[in-house]
């Protein structure tokens, strides 16, 4: 199996700002990135998860992306905590 280099933060931070009209703030104290004003994704309090806006669809392409398909159903949120 081949070993994943942990997404930083910081390379988050990177890839959100290289994204058009995405713009850093902050969301309840932490660290945040917004798009013409609406919600992209934030820090958590625990320092360590990214938070991210998407709809139910996106949430699970990038969740089979990551982890071999469940047979348990996924909740249909728009959060995806990474």
């Amino acid at each position: 199996m081949t070993q994943r280099t942990p997404v930083t933060f910081e390379m988050a931070r990177q890839i959100a700002l290289a994204l058009p009209g995405v713009e850093e703030g902050t969301s309840y104290g932490a660290p945040a990135f917004r798009v013409r004003g609406k919600f992209l994704a934030r820090l958590r309090e625990d320092g360590a998860t990214l938070v991210v806006k998407c709809d139910y669809r996106c949430k699970n392409l990038l969740l089979s992306s990551i982890y071999p398909p469940s047979s348990a159903a996924q909740p249909q949120e728009d959060w995806l905590r990474v």
